[in-house]
């Protein structure tokens, strides 16, 4: 997105608040396991691991969550 896209207050809020919710609870981290963030934090307080173990995440998986996070603008 362009910030000349936005030219109100509310829009920078949305499009920012949308980005982090992405960040935080959509996009995958290698280095943490293959886990989103969120999914990450969970698994270290509960030790609950929410992917079967020797099953990563497909590339199309992540693409399809990221298509879903932006639809969301």
């Amino acid at each position: 997105m362009d910030k000349r896209d936005c030219t109100t207050y509310n829009e920078v809020t949305v499009i920012i608040r949308d980005w982090m919710d992405y960040y935080n609870k959509v996009r995958y981290q290698w280095d943490l396991d293959g886990l989103s963030p969120e999914e990450f934090y969970t698994y270290q307080q509960t030790g609950i691991y929410s992917l079967k173990r020797g099953v990563s995440k497909s590339k199309d998986d992540k693409q399809k969550s990221r298509k879903t996070a932006e639809r969301k603008h």
